[in-house]
């Protein structure tokens, strides 16, 4: 796939034990998914997503693209506390060549719908936030335009930005609801540490337009622990399918 890049076992290290009881001895490394759901079954993949051209274009500090790589690093030397049923892939990272964010974003749609076709749960690693649209694709590709995704995000900021002049990592969210508008279907969209001083009025107005539960950074604390827990059930419950960012 052009702007792939293959899972790379050296990236994987830690403290030997002989017993698999860290995750560098768990992992596999696999660029190819078979066309079989049944030898997948109790299967997680970490798939990358290296760009942060999104960031570029939304004026912000570049280096995501690093990210999935490094935290495979840091990953690899932590404790092993999966089954031994449960199987664990590393398959790689999707690139963004050339800036071209919108291919990437597809490649990446590609691969989450595969790995979801082939009864795989993916766990994708970033990058900068246009990662969620396509996530969001893939996901919403294996389930059937009929099917509602109710979307869960920890984070600071709404990225609920208008793409009116082309897509960034601030926009990925007002993207998905306009694909909600556009199907004529609701915009579920629950997210948690929202900081006033990181979205401007408009951001918030938006939120309000699309109907976005949300819950500031100043409740978002072990004080306000049972009433966030409740927010999060209700939206649960409303929900067959989520997606957590």
């Amino acid at each position: 796939m052009n702007g792939y890049e293959n899972p790379d076992v050296g990236l994987w290290s830690g403290r030997s034990s002989g017993q698999k009881l860290y995750l560098h001895e768990k992992v596999v490394c696999s660029a190819d998914v078979e066309s079989d759901s049944k030898a997948y079954e109790k299967t997680i993949a970490i798939l990358g997503y290296a760009c942060d051209e999104g960031v570029r274009r939304n004026q912000g500090r570049i280096g995501a693209v690093e990210g999935p790589n490094a935290i495979r690093k840091q990953l690899g030397k932590m404790p092993d506390h999966l089954d031994l049923e449960t199987k664990f892939l590393d398959v790689g990272s999707i690139q963004c060549l050339d800036g071209d964010m919108e291919a990437a974003q597809n490649h990446l749609s590609e691969k989450v719908f595969l790995l979801l076709e082939n009864n795989i749960f993916p766990i994708l690693l970033g990058g900068g936030h246009d990662i969620a649209y396509g996530h969001y694709k893939g996901i919403k590709q294996y389930l059937g335009k009929d099917k509602s995704v109710g979307i869960i995000n920890f984070d600071a900021h709404f990225d609920l930005r208008n793409n009116e002049k082309g897509n960034n990592s601030g926009t990925p969210f007002y993207q998905i609801a306009q694909d909600h508008r556009s199907e004529g279907s609701s915009f579920e969209y629950l997210c948690m540490g929202i900081r006033s001083d990181a979205n401007d009025k408009l951001l918030f107005q938006t939120a309000e337009l699309f109907d976005v539960n949300y819950i500031e950074n100043s409740k978002f604390v072990m004080t306000y622990a049972q009433d966030v827990v409740k927010k999060i059930l209700d939206f649960i419950r409303k929900e067959k399918s989520i997606m957590f960012m």
